[in-house]
């Protein structure tokens, strides 16, 4: 079973799984794909990362299952944890 390498960089892991929902079992690892062939996936991983940097009301409500008192301090949280996946 193909799964997603615990190597390299956020974008990476993201394009590799987006590669592999789309091409399936059997495709050709990602990382041997040629850089012309992984580009336009590794485009779409930083267009799916920067989607996620800003939180979703349930995604705040989830640290601890507790409702956050203090939403700013999540969202920053989380918006620091994406950009910093960004800066990979």
């Amino acid at each position: 079973m193909n799964h997603i390498a615990d190597t390299g960089n956020m974008v990476e892991r993201i394009a590799e799984a987006i590669y592999m929902g789309r091409n399936g079992h059997g495709a050709k690892p990602f990382r041997s794909q040629p850089k012309a062939h992984r580009e336009p996936y590794l485009k779409d991983a930083v267009c799916a990362l920067k989607a996620l940097r800003d939180p979703t009301p349930a995604i705040l409500q989830g640290p601890l299952n507790n409702p956050s008192r203090e939403p700013d301090l999540w969202t920053a949280i989380w918006r620091a944890m994406v950009d910093e996946a960004l800066k990979e």
